[in-house]
């Protein structure tokens, strides 16, 4: 049963529920490429060669021949961190840090990585400097009593990181959110919390080119969950007006630069609270205001969003009968393509596509349940 609000928790089980569903051979029905006319196709890499089961759950790239890919490996819920580097023909697992999961990466030289995650008893983020990844000391969020804190999301720059995520109870009915800048060490700021609110959470984070920033989430009052966006503007996070969506449950989980326009992704929920109902949601922006983009009227979680390499995005995530989902948007319109998983059970966390490539990659996991769960990664041909 998928636990409630809180994402990279929630993947492993619905994961593990695939094995017990009866397993459709293939994702959504292929639809017509927005931009090329042409569906799109993929070439699944080999997996990195890593002990015991596990997945990935972020990737980076700065070149088609150089990224990495961070995850967690699983004996029922996240039990270790994982780091896979591409050079451009294969994955080469890297020692890390010690901790439960590694849940985002950003990248921007071959020296200078940032990986950010649970650790054992916190939030974690860990550094490569071009030979290794080290564990760099970061600050406890203020929460309340009863709240452990994990991060979620990291982007970095030449001039700095932001790590953004949550704090919450055991059984997640309570989040906090926080967020945290590098610039020789990780300092916390300060958020804004919506009137009314109970709960808020942060799951991504972009700094633009031009150095704008903006971190999305979701934040509920008890009855009502809503769509969290924040900028970063005269140093300090404002609260940026969302559109309205018809839905009683909102949670963004991704948000990305591509083009000209910024896109924050998620899903909507029929019900408040309900774990098994999402539908994928997209908004997008020219840096003023945010509006909502037309998409297919399907069940699917969607925890992925990056550049499609055409000026446009792609969504991942998967169904609640193991199926991964790819969805392709332009600012207008949302349309289902086929996954790189036709002939299993898979679920797609996170897209990336080096600057200036034509190249979009994904990763995620496949197989029936935490059983035969391995990583998995693939790229647009």
């Amino acid at each position: 049963m998928p636990r409630l609000r809180l994402p990279r928790r929630r993947r492993v089980a619905v994961l593990a529920t695939a094995a017990t569903a009866a397993v459709a051979a293939a994702g959504l029905i292929a639809a017509t490429n927005a931009y090329a006319g042409d569906a799109i196709t993929w070439t699944v890499t080999k997996a990195p060669a890593i002990d015991g089961k596990y997945a990935l759950d972020a990737v980076d790239a700065i070149s088609d021949k150089d990224m990495w890919a961070v995850g967690y490996t699983v004996d029922q819920t996240w039990s270790g961190t994982v780091a896979a580097h591409w050079n451009g023909d294969s994955w080469e697992q890297a020692p890390t840090p010690k901790g439960k999961a590694l849940t985002a990466v950003s990248y921007v030289s071959n020296d200078d990585a940032w990986a950010v995650g649970v650790g054992a008893s916190g939030a974690m983020t860990a550094r490569w400097d071009g030979k290794e990844w080290k564990d760099v000391p970061t600050p406890a969020p203020d929460v309340p009593s009863g709240q452990s804190a994990e991060l979620y999301a990291v982007d970095n720059t030449k001039t700095g990181a932001w790590a953004v995520g949550c704090a919450s109870n055991e059984d997640q009915t309570a989040q906090t959110a926080y967020a945290q800048r590098w610039d020789g060490k990780w300092n916390l700021t300060a958020l804004p919390v919506p009137d009314g609110a109970k709960n808020t959470c942060l799951n991504d984070v972009v700094v633009t080119d031009s150095g704008d920033t903006w971190a999305v989430g979701r934040y509920d009052d008890g009855t009502k969950g809503s769509a969290y966006i924040l900028h970063w503007q005269d140093d300090k996070w404002t609260i940026a007006d969302a559109p309205a969506l018809d839905a009683p449950d909102v949670d963004l989980t991704g948000v990305v630069a591509s083009g000209d326009n910024l896109y924050a992704a998620g899903f909507t929920k029929k019900t408040f609270g309900d774990p098994m109902s999402a539908t994928p949601v997209l908004l997008t922006s020219d840096g003023t205001k945010w509006t909502q983009v037309k998409g297919p009227d399907t069940t699917a979680w969607i925890y992925g969003v990056g550049p499609d390499g055409h000026d446009g995005v792609l969504l991942t995530g998967y169904t609640q009968r193991g199926e991964g989902v790819v969805l392709r948007g332009d600012g207008q319109t949302v349309t289902p393509e086929t996954g790189p998983v036709t002939d299993d059970s898979s679920s797609l966390y996170a897209v990336a596509c080096a600057p200036g490539s034509t190249t979009a990659w994904v990763v995620g996991a496949k197989g029936e349940g935490d059983s035969a769960l391995q990583g998995l990664a693939a790229h647009t041909d």
